[in-house]
């Protein structure tokens, strides 16, 4: 399994959270590569079976979407039916709340995007609210589902 991982941080949140699921893939020797979402281009889908969403939770406590504006715009670049036949799935860092209304957006733009295999991540807790400054880093009991979402991410493909 090939895994592409497209992600936006500000202070490194996200980029923490998607490391541990990134070993795992590793360890069990699948490849990932990591791409931050400003630098990604649909011709990059190609050469993976599998993709993977990280993004931090932006206003999702006030009825946006909370997935962050340089995720939806790299998903916007990819054709109607891209995901279609990809393992698919996400990794979402909120500071208080909104990070499962997040998921939920990720999940329609994966789909929207023609995934319908999709096994998505959980919400890791890091930041502050309004994210300007670093605040707290990722737990290690996040840490520990991120590694286990990494591990059930494999055993789906």
């Amino acid at each position: 399994m090939k895994t592409l991982i497209i992600y936006h941080t500000k202070t490194g949140h996200t980029l923490e959270a998607i490391r541990p699921f990134v070993n795992i893939l590793k360890e069990a020797g699948t490849e990932a590569q990591i791409v931050l979402a400003k630098d990604f281009t649909a011709s990059m889908l190609t050469n993976f079976d599998s993709f993977v969403i990280g993004t931090p939770c932006w206003g999702g406590s006030s009825g946006v979407t909370g997935v962050a504006t340089p995720i939806i715009s790299a998903i916007k670049k990819l054709p109607t039916n891209a995901l279609e036949g990809k393992l698919c799935g996400g990794i979402v860092v909120h500071a208080r709340y909104g990070g499962k209304a997040t998921m939920a957006h990720v999940e329609r733009l994966l789909r929207s995007k023609g995934c319908t295999n999709s096994v998505l991540g959980p919400v890791a807790k890091a930041g502050t609210l309004g994210s300007v400054f670093k605040g707290r880093s990722v737990t290690k009991q996040d840490e520990e589902l991120i590694r286990a979402y990494g591990k059930k991410f494999i055993n789906c493909k």
